[in-house]
């Protein structure tokens, strides 16, 4: 008795506020983060365009990129959302389907998870770092401590998303700063981004990180917009 009243509580919220798909607004499962179609179309990234963004964001042989997904309009949809309206449970769910990548592809012996920073005046506009959410979704799978203050973001800089390669490079030249340098000396590390672009913000906190003589760092992402 009491399950068939639940049954038709929730079908009836289910009604009333229908569940949508943050990438197409369709309907969706209530316990599904996408509609199916949707869900169909996060194409993981080829492994011929794998390669080519190791030479777009030179990258070398301990400090390799790995990028998770094709920047189609579904992932474009849902790192929007992710950043901008505050669907903070898109991060975790991308940060999974990403690990499940990692692991499929055997990049998944880790000491530590680092997150990119992002200015604590942008955390306080935005409520949060959207590639610590990302980094807490992989945590899932990939049973690694996230350390989200080894580096920091010093300085407050003007966005990203006009800026050519070379100004990128430039707007986030000495803007970040390593602490507790000695905890990931010989360590592996998996440095997590939202997005790849031109690689001049992770390519950045790379070089900071490798100022502590760590073993590996793996620079990931979702996704990027360069193919």
């Amino acid at each position: 008795m009491h399950k068939t009243i639940k049954n038709i509580l929730f079908s009836m919220n289910e009604l009333i506020f229908p569940a949508l798909c943050p990438a197409c607004k369709s309907r969706r499962i209530y316990n599904l983060p996408l509609c199916k179609t949707c869900q169909a179309k996060l194409l993981p990234l080829p492994k011929a365009l794998l390669q080519k963004i190791q030479e777009e964001v030179q990258a070398d042989e301990d400090n390799p990129v790995y990028v998770g997904f094709l920047f189609n309009s579904v992932i474009q949809d849902l790192l929007h959302n992710l950043k901008y309206r505050n669907m903070k449970s898109l991060g975790r769910f991308l940060g999974r389907k990403l690990a499940e990548l990692l692991i499929k592809n055997k990049l998944n012996s880790f000491d530590f998870i680092i997150p990119v920073p992002i200015h604590k005046k942008r955390i306080q506009e935005r409520g949060y770092n959207q590639s610590f959410l990302i980094a807490q979704g992989i945590k899932e799978l990939i049973d690694a401590p996230i350390y989200e203050n080894i580096i920091y973001r010093r300085k407050y800089t003007s966005s990203q998303t006009k800026l050519n390669k070379a100004e990128r490079i430039e707007n986030v030249k000495d803007k970040f700063v390593l602490q507790n340098e000695n905890i990931i000396s010989n360590k592996n590390i998996l440095l997590v981004d939202d997005v790849i672009t031109t690689g001049a913000t992770i390519n950045e906190c790379a070089k900071v990180l490798n100022k502590s003589n760590p073993g590996l760092i793996l620079k990931t992402a979702v996704a990027t917009p360069l193919f």
